[in-house]
C-alpha cells in the first residue's frame, strides 16, 4: 500500500464506522450517493434526513487528485508545482432536539508537489449549553492530543478560538473545539479522529446523545432563561458567518 493509499483507506473505513454507529443510534439508514470528479477521483456522500434523532446528518468521504490553478497553488505555503492529492472525511450532525448540540468536523490529508500534511478541526454548537457537555468535549480532545504532545491541545484550541471569534463583539461563537492545518505528523490527525466527541466513539460521543436526546424541553426551563441563551447562541453563529463572509469578499 502506497503512502497516500494509507490515509485514503483509513478515511474510507472511518466513514463506514461512523455511518454504522449513527445508523444504530438513530434507527434510520443513510442514503448514499457515489460521485466522481472529472479531473480525477471521487467520493461517497451519505445523508440521513428527518431521522428519529437527527433532523439531518451527513458523513462524507472524498479522494481527489489533479492540478490546481496556478494562482491558487501559489497561495499554498507548502509544496511546489500544481499537482495535488486530497482525501478526507467531513461530517455535520444536526439533531432534532435543541437539547442535543450540533457537531461539525472535517479531517483531511493533502499533498502538493513534494509536500504532505494534515488539517482539520471540530466544534460543538449547543442551543442549550450544558457545562458537563462542554467539559467532556474539550477533555476528550485534550486527552487524545496529550497522548502525543501536551502542546497540541492548547495550540489547536487557540486556532479554533481565533477562527470562531466575533472580533467586533469580543466574543466566541459557541464553545469552540480545535482547528489545525499544515500538520506534518501523521499520528496527530489519526489519534484525534478516533476519539473526538463527534459520535465517532462510545466514550466520547455517547454521553452527548444518550443523556440529552430525550430531554423534555419544558422540564428544563427552556421557555425562560434558557430560551434567551439559545437565541443568543444561534444569533452569534449567524453573526460570525456574516462577518466571515464579509471579510472574504471585502
Amino acid at each position: 500500500m502506497s503512502w497516500r493509499e494509507k490515509p485514503e483507506s483509513y478515511f474510507k473505513e472511518l466513514q463506514d464506522r461512523i455511518s454504522h454507529a449513527i445508523e444504530e443510534f438513530d434507527g434510520d439508514s443513510f442514503r448514499e450517493d457515489a460521485w466522481s470528479r472529472e479531473g480525477g477521483g471521487g467520493g461517497r456522500t451519505r445523508i440521513i434526513e428527518q431521522g428519529k434523532v437527527f433532523e439531518k446528518a451527513g458523513v462524507n468521504f472524498s479522494s481527489v487528485h489533479g492540478d490546481l490553478p496556478e494562482q491558487f497553488a501559489s497561495k499554498i505555503p507548502l509544496g511546489s508545482g500544481t499537482a495535488f492529492f486530497a482525501t478526507g472525511v467531513s461530517l455535520v450532525f444536526h439533531p432534532r432536539s435543541p437539547m442535543v448540540p450540533a457537531v461539525h468536523a472535517n479531517f483531511r490529508y493533502l499533498e502538493k508537489g513534494d509536500a504532505a500534511w494534515f488539517g482539520g478541526g471540530t466544534d460543538l454548537t449547543p442551543c442549550y449549553p450544558f457545562a458537563e457537555d462542554a467539559a467532556h468535549f474539550h477533555r476528550t480532545i485534550k486527552q487524545a492530543c496529550d497522548r502525543h504532545n501536551t502542546e497540541f491541545y492548547p495550540r489547536f484550541k487557540k486556532g479554533c478560538d481565533e477562527y470562531f471569534m466575533l472580533k467586533h463583539r469580543g466574543e466566541m461563537r459557541s464553545i469552540g473545539g480545535i482547528f489545525f492545518d499544515y500538520v506534518q505528523r501523521l499520528f496527530v490527525t489519526w489519534a484525534t479522529l478516533s476519539s473526538k466527541r463527534t459520535c465517532l466513539s462510545q466514550n466520547a460521543g455517547g454521553p452527548c446523545l444518550t443523556e440529552t436526546a430525550n430531554v423534555n424541553i419544558s422540564s428544563t426551563g427552556a421557555e425562560g432563561t434558557s430560551n434567551l441563551t439559545s437565541s443568543m447562541i444561534v444569533g452569534r453563529s449567524l453573526d460570525w458567518k456574516l462577518a466571515d463572509e464579509q471579510s472574504r469578499f471585502s
